[in-house]
């Protein structure tokens, strides 16, 4: 066993200094990912005085801290494991061209009092987030979404899952009474003893367990919409509906434990918070569209008993009271205004809502418009 160990951590050891080597220097990556590039060089460094500390206990012979020594070296196994094929991958793959993406990370962090002084990242992937709050935040965006406007909204989605991270106790028990409200209405009037009512009865509690994911997924639908109104209507919208007919609805057996609620469930909740905000008009736009999709696929609206009508209205003032105690930043009306001229300051908000205004207007000619918008943007936030 002591050979075993001893040759498991001098590979280990071995590995961690090829990574710290392998980082770039400093002076050739963006001011927004030097503190990222501190923690995770400072992990780093961390790690491989546990595993020197490891290699120290050995050569002391004595067999009874192999257990302990065993254990330690699989726990740093995976420490570094999730360093070398996650975190440090932002830092490997910087460019010039990243910056655009972490600029408006940095803003996203810099509006909430929780996460001003967490350090943010990217990665090339599906639209997503790592939201550990023990390493700094790796975040996910489709290569050619990188280099545009339109799908940065996307980020306000994924910030949610963070401050659910900061806030996860409290948030934690509001789903649990959103549970509990789900099950009452799901409780049948007659109660029966046979075979069929048990199996209805675990029908219910799937769907109930389902329900504490796929309120966190609202709650972060809500965040996004509540940091960029229409531009994030407009990029979740987008980036989904074409996606094919799983998009609109799935059999039972598939939403059994799913992570994330039918997306047409979603576009409901999001035409919700339309009308709340006086926008009805972009919420009957969205629905019709949304409806000619299905009806072209031959698809009815159909959750299989996960969502009835008789939810929305706990659920939504569940995840009304999941942003009272969050707080995420707060779109002002005035931020929806246009533009305008080259040389108006703008906020990233104004930007991306000007962004979708543009593209509606002219998607021929909206290439050069957001060419000259980032250039401005990111000069802006120098």
């Amino acid at each position: 066993m002591r050979e075993i160990l001893e040759h498991s951590n001098l590979a280990l050891l071995y590995e961690i200094d090829l990574l710290i080597s392998a980082l770039p220097s400093k002076e050739t990556i963006a001011d927004e990912l030097l503190t990222y590039y501190d923690q995770i060089y400072e992990s780093a460094r961390q790690l491989r005085q546990k595993v020197l500390q490891s290699l120290s206990d050995l050569r002391k012979q004595r067999k009874q801290l192999f257990i302990d020594i065993l254990s330690n070296t699989q726990i740093y196994t995976r420490e570094f494991h999730l360093l070398n094929y996650r975190l440090v991958i932002p830092l490997r793959r910087y460019r010039p061209s990243d910056q655009l993406c972490l600029k408006m990370i940095r803003w996203l962090h810099t509006i909430h009092p929780q996460t001003r002084s967490t350090p943010g990242a990217f990665c090339d992937g599906d639209v997503g987030i790592y939201p550990s709050l023990k390493y700094p935040i790796t975040y996910f965006m489709p290569t050619s979404a990188q280099y545009g406007l339109l799908y940065l909204p996307l980020f306000f989605h994924e910030f949610g899952h963070l401050l659910y991270a900061c806030h996860k106790p409290e948030l934690d028990e509001l789903v649990i009474d959103l549970q509990k409200e789900l099950a009452s209405l799901l409780e049948p009037v007659v109660k029966r003893d046979d075979q069929q009512a048990k199996q209805e009865a675990q029908k219910r509690q799937i769907i109930i367990h389902t329900w504490f994911t796929w309120s966190q997924e609202l709650f972060c639908d809500a965040v996004g919409f509540q940091i960029g109104g229409l531009c994030f209507v407009n990029a979740f919208s987008m980036y989904l509906k074409m996606w094919g007919s799983d998009r609109f609805s799935l059999a039972f057996e598939n939403l059994v434990y799913s992570s994330h609620p039918v997306a047409w469930l979603r576009i409901k909740l999001l035409c919700e918070y339309l009308r709340q905000s006086g926008l009805e008009e972009y919420a009957h736009k969205l629905e019709i569209e949304w409806k000619s999709i299905a009806d072209a696929l031959s698809i009815k609206e159909d959750y299989f008993g996960f969502y009835n009508e008789e939810f929305l209205t706990p659920i939504m003032a569940t995840i009304h009271d999941m942003l009272i105690e969050t707080e995420p930043y707060k779109l002002k009306p005035e931020k929806l205004a246009d533009m305008g001229s080259a040389n108006q300051n703008i906020s990233p908000i104004q930007l991306l809502n000007s962004a979708w205004l543009k593209f509606h207007e002219n998607p021929e000619a909206y290439k050069n418009w957001e060419q000259e918008a980032v250039s401005i943007f990111s000069n802006q936030l120098e």
